[in-house]
This record gives structure tokens, sequence and C-alpha cells, in this order.
């Protein structure tokens, strides 16, 4: 059996990242770590909200399966988790960092009357939710960077040094970063390593008509940057030099933690895991954060080493199947988790292909993803208030920037009506709230949709 150390990072665009971008912005220890393993090109989260996602990924059930569809709500207390799957095969399983799977738990609460998946805690049993700061023996937790305080990410990667110092084969370390979630503020001394001038600004960004949802919902463009804002170019380019000084940071942890594994001789003998729950939309469409449905936030990065692996893996992965494969990377029965086995489109590159669904979460939203066409409908506003109707549908072929909406236009119904079918078909059999199908999709019960 194999050590794993999991490194999970929040709202990570892969966009910035070698290998998935032609821009290099210095993150050299990622590099390292592709260059030792295998990248996924097409990771896929279900929901790019963080609990539903993370929930996911742990338990390796859909959402609303393990039950934790949007953020505040707790994991079923009868899942199994990958922690006490790990524990069952005789690995120690432990976790350190963000956690935000708790019942509605607030930023210092503690877990103990939550699922922790059978996890051991290091450090502070406590919510982080999105803190940015801990203090040096982890007992107070801030929401924002504070002098004489060491920086979350710091102060998890010391910790989880210190922990791979000492276990004993086999184990397992979870090591959860909050950043580089907003708000976009780095800790020294990468706060200044970018200058915001030099940033470049996805053509995207200026994009004359965006979807009513992009536009005027909760994370759309207008909370950010409304058209005809002042000097919205340069707020964009401050915000994007700070997310890359916090990823910067990331990337420093990343290398004192494989420099730890190499100093023990356990490189060979250990899988290494390095994604996000979600990504981050970092201007394109002229939006940020998280949520909407364009695909940047569903898809991202997922690199995977070990012994043996190399080059990319172009199988659709879906979260849920993730721990299954590291399971099976492991050496352990891949049987005993959820999800699909597929250790081998790592391995030996094979193509499993499968469609990809998108899942509500607070509000009604659900779609898929196939390997040509992308088809998503939406329902109301955060606030209940507005009826979105500028429901998607792209050619992800024939314009994978997602700037041509085909929804609605002449000879595109059938397409829509068979895909529209599977997506309800997925959300009846997934037992989804009716209250979260948006209506146009439910328009499509009933028809003959192929």
């Amino acid at each position: 059996m194999k050590n794993l150390v999991f490194i999970l990072t929040d709202q990570l665009s892969r966009s910035v990242l070698p290998l998935y971008s032609s821009c290099s912005y210095g993150f050299d220890n990622i590099a390292r770590l592709q260059s030792m393993g295998t990248s996924a090109l097409a990771y896929h989260t279900p929901s790019a909200v963080c609990t539903p996602s993370r929930g996911c990924v742990l338990t390796g059930l859909t959402p609303f399966r393990h039950g934790a569809y949007r953020n505040g709500l707790p994991v079923g207390a009868g899942i199994t988790g990958a922690g006490a799957v790990l524990k069952a095969c005789g690995c120690s399983a432990s976790y350190i960092g963000k956690w935000h799977l708790g019942c509605g738990r607030s930023m210092g609460d503690s877990l103990r009357e939550d699922n922790l998946l059978g996890f051991d805690f290091i450090g502070p049993e406590t919510e982080m939710a999105h803190a940015k700061s801990v203090s040096p023996d982890g007992a107070e937790l801030h929401a924002e960077i504070r002098d004489g305080l060491e920086y979350t990410t710091d102060y998890l990667c010391r910790r989880a040094v210190e922990h791979i110092r000492s276990v004993s084969s086999p184990f397992a370390l979870f090591i959860s970063f909050p950043d580089p979630h907003q708000p976009y503020l780095a800790g020294s001394p990468y706060c200044s390593m970018y200058s915001p001038y030099k940033m470049e600004v996805p053509a995207s960004f200026y994009q004359k008509e965006v979807p009513d949802w992009a536009e005027d919902d909760e994370w759309g463009r207008k909370h950010y940057f409304p058209p005809g804002m002042f000097e919205r170019t340069e707020y964009f380019q401050a915000a994007k030099a700070q997310y890359l000084g916090m990823v910067r940071c990331i990337d420093a942890a990343l290398g004192r933690i494989l420099d730890s594994l190499e100093d023990r001789g356990l490189m060979k003998d250990t899988v290494v895991v390095f994604t996000s729950d979600h990504g981050d939309y970092l201007g394109l469409h002229g939006l940020m954060e998280k949520n909407n449905l364009y695909d940047d936030v569903y898809s991202p990065p997922l690199i995977i080493a070990s012994d043996g692996l190399s080059g990319t893996c172009t199988s659709p992965v879906s979260a849920e199947d993730l721990m299954h494969t590291v399971f099976s990377l492991m050496g352990l029965d891949s049987q005993i988790f959820p999800g699909e086995d597929l250790s081998r489109c790592f391995t030996e590159g094979l193509y499993r292909y499968k469609d990809l669904f998108i899942y509500p979460s607070d509000v009604p939203r659900a779609g898929i993803i196939t390997d040509e066409y992308k088809l998503c409908f939406v329902g109301t506003s955060y606030d209940g208030k507005r009826e979105f109707r500028d429901h998607i549908l792209f050619d992800r072929k024939k314009d994978p920037d997602e700037m041509d909406n085909l929804f609605g236009r002449p000879g595109y119904e059938e397409i829509t009506a068979r895909l529209a079918g599977k997506i309800l078909d997925r959300m009846q059999l997934e037992n989804v709230p009716e209250r979260l199908i948006p209506r146009a999709l439910a328009g499509y019960a009933g028809r003959d949709n192929g």
C-alpha cells in the first residue's frame, strides 16, 4: 500500500497553472509535480461551490447522495468517508486545514458534532471556513490578514511537514488550503511579487453581451466590474496580482511538502494529489469568483503524481470518481468506495468517455457536458426575485471559449431536447427536489427526446 498526500486548494483556476496555460507565473513546484505524474485535462466538479464539491471528493457520492448539496449543509450522518475507508485498510488518515463540511458551522466552531468522515484532525478541530490567517498555536482564527500572525498557508504547510517527518507508513494526509479564495489579498512577501500593470486581461473580459444571469446575479459581472466602471481594467489587474501571490504562496508550500517526502525517501511510495474544489473565473466574461455556468469554475486543475505516472489524462474525470481512482493507485481494493475506478486512464492513457453533469445548489440550475456540447438551464436568482431566461448551449469543439450561445437557434432543437432529457433523467435519479429543477428544463418532461 502506498502513502497518500492529498492537497486541496480553494478556488484555484487552472488558467494560471503550467500545462493548462501558455502563461508562466513562476509556479515552479507545481510544474515540478506535473513532471512527476499525470495531469487530468478534463477533470470536473458537479458543483462549483465549496461544500458540495468537497463532499463529492471525500465520499465518492454526488451532491444529492451525500446530502451537502449547498454550503451550510452537512454530509449525511450515516455516510462513510474516505478517512474511515483508509483506516479500515490499515492506513492512518489525518486532515489539516479548511473543512467546510460542517452543519452550518461558523469560523472557529467545533466540528465534534459533525460527520468527520473518519479523519483525525491535526491542529484546530474547528471550522476554518475562508480564514486567511491563524495564530502561531492555531488556537485563534481570523478572517483577514493581520500583522504578527502566521499566514494560513504557511501555518498549515508547517504542520503538514511536521506530520510527514514523524508519521509511520502507511499514512494518508489531507492538506486543505483556504487560498486562493477571495478576498484577493496575499500575505507577505507574495502580495508584492506581481505587478498589476503587467497582468494580462482575458479578451472575454470586455464581452459586450452576456446571459442575464452572468450580468445581474449575485455573482454576476456587475458585482465586480460593471460596464462603464471607472478604472475597471486596473481594478481587475490589481485583484489578479494578489490572486497570483496567493498561488505563489501555495506553490512554495507544495515545494516544502515535496522536499519533506524526498528527505524521508518516501516519494516512490507515495501518491501525491494536487487539486481544487472549483476554479475562479479570474476575469473571464467579466466575472470573478465561482458559481454561474461557464466551464472554467467546473474544471479545476488535477495533478496526480506517483511512481510510474507521466503525461496527461484526457478522459473525463468527475470529482466523485477521484478517491476511488486514488485508492486504486495506492494499491487498495478500489471496490470499497463509491465512484468509478479510472486509474487506467492515468496509468495507461485509456480513454473512458462519460457524460458530466452540473447540479443545482442554492438555486435552480442544471446542465450536462458531453464531448460535443454543453447545455445548461437556469431558474430564479439567489434572492428569488427574478426568473432568468438565458439558458445556454455551446458547441465545445467549435467554441471552447463559450462565446456563441446556440440555445434557441433553428437547427439545434433536436440536440437540445435530447440533452435536456438526459439532464432530467439524471436529476430524477439523484432525487433532486423539484424546486431546484429549472422550469424550462422541467418543460421537457414527457417529450420524445430521442
